[in-house]
């Protein structure tokens, strides 16, 4: 922890792969005992094969980072959609909740209502979770904690301290600047509800207002698809939005039931 002054040590392995000629080494370790929404400082001791040791002594010495533990989606919930035919692209979105885009192929052209559904992996029962129809739009809530700036601002390459408001600006997707809204700040937490009608997959930054003008952070907003660096987010017509808050720990899966034109 960054504000303590005790080290814990953790074995490295030797891989097999080098750098030009030198070799990588590799360290893992679980992070689940580790308090969220906390700086840790991290260090690597190096020692050649004469006895001699670096120890870098702060941030500036190379071998040396500070990192941000965000708090994990919670509660921790696997979800299973590998044998779920028809749904795609879901992705964690803000906190606990979760974005389902329902997509079709093959024939099924005349479909014009979805109803999503979960169970647990070792279970039967089916259990609602909402639906969408073609002509229904769908409400994505756009969560930012000021403790994950320094991150942001990081992967960002972008500095301020102090700012007195966020817009949420949509950079690119169908009709996307009708969908800019400012946050409102509850704590810590700043939060956006957008409504989408139309559908598309869109690009989106956070503008800060700040006494040095404004600055912009359009990378890795760390609960939004994790292994893709912009910020973005595909919506279909058939989407929604679902709150995993009172689901317990486990293994889940997901479904949608299509409704057709003729209502079968």
């Amino acid at each position: 922890m960054s504000t303590l002054t005790k080290w814990t040590s953790i074995p490295c392995v030797k891989t097999q792969q080098t750098v030009g000629s030198n070799p990588v080494w590799e360290v893992v370790f679980n992070a689940v005992d580790l308090l969220t929404n906390t700086y840790y400082d991290i260090r690597i001791v190096a020692t050649d094969t004469n006895g001699n040791t670096y120890t870098p002594a702060d941030i500036t010495d190379d071998g040396y980072a500070r990192i941000y533990l965000s708090s994990p989606l919670k509660p921790k919930t696997k979800i299973d959609t590998a044998n779920q035919l028809y749904l795609k692209d879901a992705g964690v979105v803000s906190q606990t909740k979760l974005l389902l885009n329902a997509t079709f192929s093959g024939n099924n052209y005349n479909v014009n209502k979805v109803k999503f559904q979960y169970k647990k992996s070792d279970e039967t029962e089916w259990h609602d979770i909402g639906e969408n129809d073609i002509m229904t739009g769908t409400t994505v809530t756009f969560i930012l904690n000021e403790q994950e700036l320094p991150y942001m601002q990081l992967m960002n390459n972008v500095s301020f301290s102090t700012f007195t408001e966020i817009k949420l600006d949509f950079t690119s997707g169908n009709n996307c600047n009708s969908y800019d809204t400012y946050m409102i700040k509850i704590g810590n937490v700043w939060y956006s509800t957008v409504y989408f009608v139309n559908i598309g997959t869109y690009t989106y930054q956070f503008v800060f207002t700040t006494p040095q003008g404004d600055k912009t952070i359009q990378y890795y907003d760390p609960r939004r698809y994790l292994n893709y660096s912009l910020n973005y987010i595909p919506v279909s017509k058939f989407a929604y939005e679902w709150d995993l808050a009172g689901l317990q720990y486990g293994n889940y899966q997901i479904r949608t039931v299509a409704v057709d034109n003729y209502g079968q």
